[in-house]
C-alpha cells in the first residue's frame, strides 16, 4: 500500500527542523504536479477508517479556490 510509504510526523517535524535551521522560517506550499500552482496547506487528524483500511492519521491538506481544513496561517 502506498500509505506504507510516507513519514510519521516526528520525521517530518526533523526534517522541517534541519530545513528552517538552513533558510529560515519560510513560508510552506503544497506543490501540484498537474497545475503547477502552489497551494496553502493546512493540518488536521483523521481517525481509523476500517472498512476503506485507512489508518489513524495526520493529514495535510490544501484547496485550490481558499484556504484548506486546518488552515496553519
Amino acid at each position: 500500500m502506498a500509505l506504507d510509504k510516507t513519514c510519521t510526523a516526528t520525521q517530518l517535524t526533523e526534517a522541517l527542523r534541519k530545513l528552517i535551521e538552513q533558510y529560515g522560517d519560510l513560508p510552506v506550499y503544497s506543490d501540484d504536479p498537474d497545475t503547477l500552482w502552489l497551494l496553502p496547506i493546512g493540518l488536521i487528524h483523521k481517525p481509523a477508517n476500517e472498512s476503506e483500511e485507512w489508518p489513524e492519521r495526520l493529514e495535510i491538506k490544501t484547496d485550490y479556490h481558499g484556504r484548506p481544513d486546518g488552515d496553519l496561517a
